[in-house]
């Protein structure tokens, strides 16, 4: 039977409006992203990974390019190793930050295999966190955070390439630090710092420091709370990074809740003694605390 032609196509009709490719939400003329879902307008222009490296802007699971390192992780369930289904959000000496599709529980052991073509890295660690994450798309997930045994230099050096993910890096310090776990909080901002130092991200050094003084306030110790947020606003006036409301409303009321008891001249002292810090004393002074 012969096939049956489609009718000639109407040349005054309105052209079709461009939807996007994973939800089928309208997309405006001029959108690069979809308002609905965040996925890019045109998939093909952007290199994507398996396994998101450290910037999220590469994308959730799409086909990994020939050449490119895989990362393998598996925790310990009873007597068995089970794969951990994730994408690495970051990458430090320490550890590594990752999204997961099912919780993994803290405490867990874990190992990590890095595969760069013929050759294999090996790590051991543990799971110090795990907690809901809700992104954008609604699909639940897990972002879990895991220690390393001993200091994996060569993990930075193949996984990080240009950027090391320090903004992740932080917001794990963040989770850590809103589930009570000062300690791993205080640990993640620091090895956070001292990538940015190395990288020379100087724009993230003053919100690291802000951290760190919410840290030292919530330990009660004022003066290095005052001087760790003094040297932050000092960094921020240099740079012209000014506060958010939100940041500013974070620093303030942690300052403000351990100030009471602490004389105004002792205040003002430590607050311009953190001012007077140079770029490298404030660091070095944050990361004296470790």
């Amino acid at each position: 039977m012969p096939r049956s032609k489609a009718p000639p196509a109407d040349k005054d009709a309105p052209a079709a409006s461009p939807t996007c490719v994973r939800c089928g939400a309208p997309l405006a003329e001029d959108a690069r992203f979809c308002s609905q879902c965040g996925a890019p307008r045109d998939p093909a222009s952007r290199r994507r990974h398996r396994r998101l490296p450290p910037r999220h802007e590469r994308h959730f699971g799409a086909e990994a390019p020939a050449g490119e390192p895989e990362l393998d992780v598996e925790w310990q369930r009873e007597l068995a190793w089970a794969p951990v289904e994730s994408s690495l959000v970051n990458v430090s000496r320490g550890g590594l930050g990752l999204v997961c599709d099912e919780p993994v529980p803290v405490g867990s052991r874990v190992r990590v295999s890095l595969t760069v073509g013929d050759q294999m890295t090996t790590a051991d660690g543990q799971v110090v966190y795990c907690a809901p994450l809700e992104l954008f798309s609604g699909v639940p997930c897990y972002r879990c955070g895991i220690a390393f045994d001993d200091l994996q230099e060569g993990f930075v050096a193949v996984l990080a390439g240009p950027t090391t993910g320090v903004g992740y890096l932080v917001s794990l310090g963040d989770v850590a630090a809103e589930q009570g776990d000062r300690g791993s909080a205080g640990a993640w901002y620091r090895e956070s710092l001292v990538i940015s130092r190395e990288l020379g991200e100087r724009t993230r050094i003053p919100r690291i420091l802000e951290s760190l003084a919410v840290m030292a306030a919530l330990d009660g110790d004022a003066p290095r709370a005052l001087r760790l947020a003094g040297a932050a606003a000092s960094l921020r006036d240099e740079l012209g990074l000014p506060l958010t409301p939100a940041q500013h409303a974070r620093i303030d009321g942690a300052l403000g809740a351990v100030q009471w008891g602490f004389d105004e001249e002792a205040r003002n002292d430590a607050w311009q003694a953190g001012r007077a810090m140079s770029f490298d004393e404030a660091i070095d002074y944050a990361l004296a605390g470790e």
